[in-house]
């Protein structure tokens, strides 16, 4: 049993292996949406909240990529569609 002030509050939790599962499918993320990841946000459980983005996270979201971009033009990997950073 965990105490609620150790659980941080989150839409959903998925334990270590359910979020390693390919077959667990996450809540879809619009434009102007971010998914914040927050580990052991309840013990061992990963806590997950889907929102929109403040103005000051879609700014830095693009410098991210940005630099994912540099990175990969760099080492030659072209594929970045399918990165986590998209």
């Amino acid at each position: 049993m965990l105490r609620a002030s150790c659980v941080a509050k989150h839409d959903y939790y998925l334990c270590g292996p359910c979020d390693k599962n390919n077959a667990y499918i996450h809540s879809p993320r619009f434009d102007g949406m971010i998914r914040i990841i927050d580990l052991y946000a309840a013990g061992g459980f990963i806590g997950f909240t889907t929102r929109m983005a403040t103005v000051e996270e879609l700014e830095s979201v693009e410098r991210a990529k940005a630099i994912r971009d540099a990175a990969n033009e760099t080492i030659g990997f072209e594929d970045s569609e399918n990165h986590w950073i998209n």
